[in-house]
This record gives structure tokens, sequence and C-alpha cells, in this order.
């Protein structure tokens, strides 16, 4: 499954439900929406969940409906994941040839690591 079909899938929950994100990105700060803050607050509850499993199951269940309300948050503020997803994904690449943390086993960011632009694609789909 892609990024494209989990968010339009999504989508097409959230219209079934009479949930309508505003299309475009919200200006920052963001007057919130009341479904931007059902979202946020499922992102929180699905994430306890996630924390609070006592099964693989549960804890797979949870790690799948956090994704899935977190794709609904990015819908309630009228941002489109997939262009973001894929500069972070490129960044994240570029830190297979960064150091490894020998405390956690945690890839880091190698000298010269840019961050992507979100900001400027969060811009882009505002026009």
């Amino acid at each position: 499954m892609s990024l494209e079909q989990a968010q339009a899938d999504v989508f097409a929950f959230m219209l079934a439900v009479d949930q309508r994100g505003p299309g475009k990105p919200l200006p920052y700060p963001m007057q919130a929406n009341e479904l931007s803050f059902l979202y946020q607050h499922l992102v929180d509850e699905e994430h306890d969940e996630f924390q609070n499993a006592q099964t693989l199951a549960d804890q797979v269940d949870g790690a799948i409906d956090l994704i899935w309300v977190t794709i609904g948050w990015l819908e309630s503020v009228g941002v489109n994941a997939s262009p973001i997803w894929e500069a972070v994904r490129l960044a994240n690449m570029t830190k297979v040839s960064g150091p490894i943390d020998p405390v956690t086993g945690k890839r880091l960011k190698p000298p010269g690591f840019k961050h992507p632009d979100v900001a400027a694609l969060i811009d882009q789909q505002r026009k």
C-alpha cells in the first residue's frame, strides 16, 4: 500500500462521516478548528493505546490506528503528506552514512545533514 492510497482511504472515511478538511494548508499559527482538535485528541489517544498495548496484536493495531489518525489530522489542516513524506524520506536516507549512537543504536545525522524544507513544501500547497 502506498501513502497515496492510505490518504485516499482516510479521506474517503472522513467524507463518509462528514469530516471535511480545508483543502489547502491552514495559516500558522492556525485558527484551530474543531476537526483538527478532534484528530489531535485521537493521535494522543492512539499513541497511548500503542504505548500501553499488552500484546503484539494490540500494539500493531495501535500503530495502524496511529497512522490513520495522523493522516486524518493532516487532512484536517489541509496538508497533502505525499510530497513532504518524500522530502523527509530522502533526508532520512542520507543518515545511512551517519554515525551510530553507541547507547541507543540510533543512526545519527551525518555531518552536513540538511533538514527538508517542510515549510516551503506546505507553502507550495497553498498556491
